[in-house]
């Protein structure tokens, strides 16, 4: 297999019969690939998290509108859901070990470090993405035990303590609205 889309230097034409999977493995094999997939996949969460936040908001034109919205996803999507699941399950991870392997490369590239670290190109973002990264993976781990395992609490209701999935409106439909109100008003 050639290099030489990886050689910046070199001749960016791949030989006469290369495949697209032989070219795809050289292109992602590189760092520049990697990268742009790490920051697709990334651009990808964060448009997830956008869709999720303008359906949650929901909520505030009441208990109807938020719960017909949750039986939408739940019932009438059906095994489109569980695709959109997966596919986010694996861009979350492909983030992740993408990222990783890149901090590794970049470790090894340089296996003798500073004397004086010091940064003049880089944000404060890029400096902390470790860290903030830990964050949002364990405020999703938090979310989901939450809201969608329901493992953190029962809700309160008039007649004692509820599991959160026992919560049933006058449709039948599982109430997210008091899921939601009782998951947010506990101190």
């Amino acid at each position: 297999m050639s290099t030489a889309a990886i050689n910046p230097k070199g001749p960016r034409v791949l030989p006469p019969g290369t495949t697209a999977a032989q070219w795809t493995q050289t292109y992602l094999g590189s760092t520049v690939g990697q990268k742009i997939l790490t920051g697709l996949t990334g651009a990808g969460l964060v448009t997830f998290v956008v869709f999720h936040l303008i359906g949650n908001l929901k909520i505030f034109n009441g208990p109807d509108a938020i719960n017909h919205y949750a039986e939408f996803l739940k019932h009438d999507l059906g095994l489109l859901i569980w695709i959109a699941r997966a596919g986010l399950l694996g861009a979350f991870a492909l983030h992740v070990i993408l990222a990783v392997r890149l901090s590794l490369r970049a470790a090894a590239a340089r296996p003798v470090g500073y004397v004086a670290k010091r940064t003049v190109q880089a944000s404060p973002q890029s400096l902390t993405m470790v860290y903030t990264g830990f964050v949002v993976l364990m405020f999703v781990v938090f979310h989901l035990a939450h809201f969608t395992f329901c493992w953190v609490h029962d809700a309160p209701t008039p007649t004692g303590p509820k599991p959160y999935l026992s919560l049933v409106d006058e449709k039948g439909r599982h109430h997210v609205y008091n899921m939601m109100v009782a998951g947010f008003s506990t101190t």
